[in-house]
């Protein structure tokens, strides 16, 4: 499989989904491999709430037709499709058994879906393997033909009409779009909101919206700063006694010296008392 490919997932499409085995050797060619194939489909579509369409396993490759899961995303079944059968299948003297990857397809029309299901079900015939489609037994083709039920479950009208005799309705959980904004209301960055209209920027950074709470406006400041220089103006000259010296010293706040160390060559003072 080629490294350029891109995957577009959680679309609420179908997938046509191919993926083949380790470099392209015939690793499915026994009907074992395929039972097992087919079981753990199954088993995966149970766990992660797939709908499968369609699918066929050749010698060498799979194709598969199905939708997205209801749980967790389809990257993820895949993976975990390819690993339990790959732990199933491997054989001693190959290092893997799935080649890296898949193609992925998305299906956005009935249209496509019925040339898809055609192509898959018609690649053993294509391939020499058999002489019709319903003579290869490892793919959906007699169930959508003629309701024949397999190991694996296929979304078809023969599966809604046995739904419908017991009673069964499937339950689809898909992944909701954010909600729309309410009648009045507005969203930061929302074309209706003042943020948006105002240049068009639709975010801010989170160090300039922190700066908001923590720092007061350039107007603020520059009043805050004014003060301060009045205030340090009408303190200087002023003599205040100093509370931390008991023996009643005072000293300049105006021209305070600050606190260090002595200066070389300066002696150090020492305050005798009685």
């Amino acid at each position: 499989m080629p490294w350029g490919l891109r995957h577009y997932q959680q679309t609420r499409n179908l997938h046509f989904i191919t993926f083949s085995c380790y470099r392209r050797a015939p690793l499915l060619a026994s009907p074992q491999a395929c039972r097992i194939f087919e079981q753990t489909l199954e088993r995966v579509r149970c766990w992660y709430g797939l709908f499968v369409t369609g699918y066929v396993l050749m010698p060498e490759h799979v194709h598969l037709l199905l939708s997205e899961p209801q749980r967790s995303h389809l990257s993820v079944a895949l993976q975990m499709l390819k690993q339990i059968t790959s732990h199933q299948l491997k054989i001693p003297r190959t290092a893997f058994f799935w080649q890296a990857r898949y193609y992925d397809f998305n299906v956005w029309s009935e249209r496509k879906r019925a040339e898809k299901l055609d192509y898959m079900h018609m690649n053993p015939v294509k391939r020499g393997l058999v002489t019709s489609p319903e003579q290869w037994p490892w793919s959906s083709f007699r169930h959508h033909a003629n309701g024949v039920e397999g190991v694996v479950e296929i979304e078809s009208h023969w599966t809604a009409r046995k739904r419908e005799r017991l009673g069964l309705t499937p339950q689809i959980v898909r992944r909701e779009l954010p909600h729309p904004v309410a009648k009045g209301a507005t969203r930061v960055g929302h074309p209706g909101s003042e943020v948006a209209l105002k240049g068009r920027a639709t975010r801010r950074p989170l160090v300039y919206l922190l700066r908001l709470f923590i720092e007061p406006p350039a107007q603020d400041q520059q009043s805050l700063g004014a003060k301060n220089h009045d205030a340090n103006r009408s303190s200087m000259g002023k003599v205040r006694p100093n509370r931390s010296n008991q023996s009643g010293d005072t000293e300049c706040h105006g021209h305070e010296k600050p606190e260090g160390r002595p200066r070389a060559g300066s002696q150090p003072q020492i305050l005798v008392t009685a």
